[in-house]
């Protein structure tokens, strides 16, 4: 059976071809620890410029919260917008 993180690495390894090496993977196992991810934690997690995020926050209409001028994301909202893109189980 798969882990949490296993599933997240094979949904990023679909959506970005994201080859993890072992540093890769520790920063992946360090942002799944989050409850909450900010928006460079998105961008490092999805391979993108920050300013991208807003973009794929709008495109897939992933949940956020705004506060005091920055975009927080869930976990939990997360995997169920990559969970509705197929990317992860």
């Amino acid at each position: 059976m798969e882990t949490e993180i296993e599933k997240i690495e094979r949904g990023l390894n679909i959506v970005i071809g994201w080859e993890m090496c072992e540093k890769k993977r520790k920063k992946l196992e360090a942002l799944v620890k989050k409850p909450v991810l900010t928006s460079n934690d998105l961008a490092s997690l999805l391979q993108m410029k920050v300013r991208s995020t807003h973009n794929f926050r709008k495109r897939y209409k992933v949940p956020y919260m705004f506060i005091h001028g920055r975009y927080y994301y869930l976990w939990t909202a997360l995997l169920t917008v990559l969970q509705a893109l197929e990317v992860v189980d």
